[in-house]
Formats: structure tokens, sequence, C-alpha cells
């Protein structure tokens, strides 16, 4: 409200600023760009939860936030259960519309009511705010009740979803419920918890599992083919999905050559080859990632071609030294291509020195 008057007056002193010297124009590009900035400012503050500084309860751990889907067959008299699992798997540009499934576990007497909210990010970049409240009474141990069905998330396969900041607070009487509107947020305090970014990293969402990895080929020096660098946990462009982290023995590669024969295998989440023994060409890399929380098993292969490192060198550069009548030789200096990595000939390749001067 003060930010609200404090601009209210600002305008009203452009006003009659504006009016009495007869700078209409340059008044209302003056309004304008001030009403920008205030919207601009206010669209940034508001865009990511601000933590809570008052909880100290601390009382509660999240044990896990998954991602599930809304059962279309179900109804309240079926029997069907609400929510599913999402497949152990997903593969390409799979797109589904999901709910986050938060389960707690708190250790202490009975609260009442619990209320949820944080910042979901894709692929590490901020995306969306949510709240969830649910008024209902819960004791000691695990509560997996809490599914934000208010704030639905469009999920593609391959992407990484996290929470940050997020907050769980709790009413501690039933006169005290925490989804009364008394207690909004930072309210509860201190009878919550906030897992504030960066002390906290933010909470990976389980997904169905989706291999995946990069592939860089470099020259390093003295190699005549290239050798290349896979990394499967690149962000973007790594694996996604499961349970992290994933099993000691989780990742293992294969490379298949033109004729489709395997000519090399790979360990860990980020091996390097080098193609020297096997030589230029193109190569089929597959990557299978295995995680036991859910079980599953998810492969990805490319395409790679592996190029010489060997550079043709262009035509040679030369300085000659004519022979004058009081000295019979004449010298050829090469000028470029120099270099450690190159030796030179003046017989047809019969003979190689490294100095770049001949006398002929």
């Amino acid at each position: 409200m003060t930010s609200l008057k404090l601009f209210q007056n600002r305008i009203k002193e452009l006003i009659n600023y504006q009016f009495s010297n007869l700078k209409f124009s340059s008044f209302l590009a003056s309004v304008t760009c001030l009403m920008v900035s205030f919207l601009l400012q206010f669209n940034v503050a508001s865009a990511q939860v601000i933590p809570c500084t008052n909880c100290t309860a601390n009382d509660i751990n999240v044990i896990s936030v998954e991602l599930v889907k809304l059962n279309p067959n179900y109804t309240p008299t079926n029997g069907q259960p609400k929510y599913l699992s999402l497949p152990a798997t997903c593969s390409g540009n799979e797109v589904i519309i999901g709910v986050l499934k938060i389960t707690v576990d708190q250790n202490a007497s009975t609260r009442y009511g619990i209320r949820v909210f944080g910042d979901l990010l894709v692929d590490g970049q901020f995306s969306s705010e949510f709240h969830y409240c649910d008024n209902a009474e819960f004791v000691s141990g695990a509560y997996s009740n809490i599914y934000l069905e208010t704030a639905p998330v469009t999920w593609v396969c391959g992407t990484k979803l996290e929470i940050k900041n997020l907050f769980v607070g709790w009413g501690i009487n039933k006169n005290d419920n925490a989804c009364n509107a008394s207690n909004d947020n930072c309210k509860l305090g201190p009878h919550c918890r906030q897992f504030v970014f960066p002390a906290e990293p933010p909470i990976i969402v389980v997904t169905p599992l989706s291999a995946d990895f990069t592939a860089t080929g470099t020259c390093p020096t003295g190699k005549i083919v290239q050798t290349y660098s896979f990394n499967a946990l690149a962000v973007p462009g790594g694996t996604t999905g499961g349970t992290v982290p994933y099993p000691a023995n989780a990742y293992s590669w294969t490379i298949v050559n033109s004729s489709n024969i395997q000519v090399a295998t790979m360990t860990g989440a980020n091996p390097s080859y080098d193609f020297s023994v096997l030589g230029t060409g193109t190569y089929t890399v597959t990557l299978t990632v295995t995680d036991d929380v859910p079980a599953a098993v998810s492969s990805k292969s490319k395409t790679i071609t592996v190029i010489s490192c060997c550079t043709t060198p262009g035509k040679p550069q030369l300085t000659v030294v004519q022979p004058a009548c009081s000295v019979a030789t004449g010298t050829v200096t090469v000028t470029s291509p120099l270099g450690a990595n190159y030796e030179y000939s003046n017989d047809g390749g019969a003979n190689y020195q490294s100095t770049t001067s001949f006398t002929v």
C-alpha cells in the first residue's frame, strides 16, 4: 500500500511539473516510463517465492516429490485410485500433464492442516509458483496426500523438474488450522520448515527415466584421430528422471562401427574414448542407464562422425638467397608453415630435417 501511495504521489508531481512547463508529450513519456518501471519491478518481485525467515520448528522432512497423473476413469464410487504413477521410462518428446505428489515425514504429535508453497524449475529455470493447503489432521509419520491439483505440470520427456524454496507449514491445534485465512504462509512461523536455496539445494522431482548424453570430439596434442568425451549428466542434454543418485554401475556404453560390429565398451557417467585405435568414420554410441528406485532401464543411441586430427599444410612459403660470384651456393628457407610437428625435405621426400633452411 505504501508503494502504491508513493507511486501516486510521484504521478501527481510529474503532472504538476509537466503542465506548468507545457511539455505534454514529454509528460506522457515520463509517466509511461515510470509505469513500465513500476510494473517490471512488481513482476520481478512476485515472480518467485520470497523465503520465510521465521521457521524454526523444522520437524518435517521431505521424503520425495513425484510427478503423477490423474486417473481418467476415477470416480468417487468406483474404487479406482484417483492418481496413477507414471511409466518407469519415457522416450522421444512424449508430453504428460501431471500433478506433483509431495510426501513428507513429520516427527511430532498431531498436526492440524498443512500448507505448502514453492517454486517449480524446468531444466534449472524458474517456471511457476505453486500453493497448496489441506485442513486435514495428520499424525507422526509419513504423509503422502499432498497432490498439487491446482498447479498441473505440462512435462516433456527428458526435461528435468525441480522444486526450490519449498515451504511446509502446519497448525498446532484445532483452533489454529494451517489453512485458516489468518495463517497465510509465513504467519505460520515458527511451526514450519523452508528449504531455502542455496543453503538447501533444489529437490529433484521423480519423473520417468530418460537416458541421454552429449558427445564432444576434440583433437588432443599428438593425436591423429579425434578423442570423444561423453557426458550422461549434462544439463541440458543429459539423463533425467528416475531417482538420483543412480546406482554406481548405472551407466554402460557400447560403440558400434559402420559394419554394425561392436568395437568398444565404456562405463561411468562421463567417459572418453580415443578413436586412434579405430580410425576415422561413423560410429553409433549407445548409453544404457539402469535405475533401481523404481526399477527402470533406458537407452539412447547417437551417431557420431570421427574425423582426422591431421591437417594438410598449405603450399610452403619460401625465401631464396641466390648464389653470387663470390658465393657458389644459395639458401632456401621455409617461412611457412612452421611448428614442432613439421619436418622438411628438398629431395622429394627421400630425406627430412627439422630445420627450415637448405643450402643448394
